[in-house]
């Protein structure tokens, strides 16, 4: 990350290395959450085009879909970094509202960064959070519009994920991709096979 044009802003990097350290404070506590995350980021990140909500079409429903162009490991690893920042705003959203002094804002960091299309969409995509009215279907999102999911409900989540990844790779694959937006563009278990060898 300090080698990418973050570098270049001390605000937008004051708010990664917060969440740096959010995410170093609660690894290795034995929170489930955690392993979730962790779990859910390395799957996204693995194919070499990067993983998005696509949202052009509210009446046949959104889908998971592929950004054009193949992106290098600075890239992929400042989507990783984009994700887990995202997701921490929703479970560690204290730590990041208001804003420490000289950190950008969580507003100001998603307009700077939005062309990685790491939205409130893809939250509710993956699972790790719930739509506060569940009949919306606004091409953007607030945050506001969205909900941490209970401790339960991720618990179950992570246990179901944990189960499959040894037991069925394909359909650990399949329910991250397709448990919430069934529409198929691709074979998704093609696109993340690189994924296989992370865990």
């Amino acid at each position: 990350m300090q080698r990418s044009k973050v570098r270049d802003d001390p605000t937008l990097l004051h708010h990664f290395n917060l969440a740096y350290e959010q995410l170093q404070r609660g690894l290795g506590t034995g929170d489930f959450r955690y392993d979730l995350l962790i779990m859910l980021v390395m799957t996204l990140s693995a194919p070499s085009q990067t993983p998005y909500i696509n949202i052009k079409n509210q009446k046949n429903g959104y889908y998971f879909d592929l950004m054009d162009g193949t992106r290098d490991r600075q890239g992929a690893a400042m989507y990783a970094a984009t994700v887990v920042t995202r997701m921490l705003w929703h479970l560690t959203k204290e730590q990041f509202d208001p804003a420490p002094p000289n950190t950008a804002s969580v507003e100001e960091v998603t307009k700077r960064l939005e062309h990685y299309k790491v939205t409130y969409w893809l939250m509710v995509g993956i699972g790790w959070v719930d739509l506060s009215n569940p009949n919306c279907l606004r091409r953007s999102l607030r945050r506001h519009e969205c909900v941490m999911r209970s401790d339960a409900a991720l618990r179950e989540y992570y246990v179901e994920l944990d189960r499959l990844r040894v037991d069925d790779p394909d359909g650990f694959i399949y329910r991250i991709f397709h448990g919430r937006f069934p529409i198929r563009k691709y074979n998704w278990v093609e696109v993340c096979k690189s994924s296989y060898s992370e865990y």
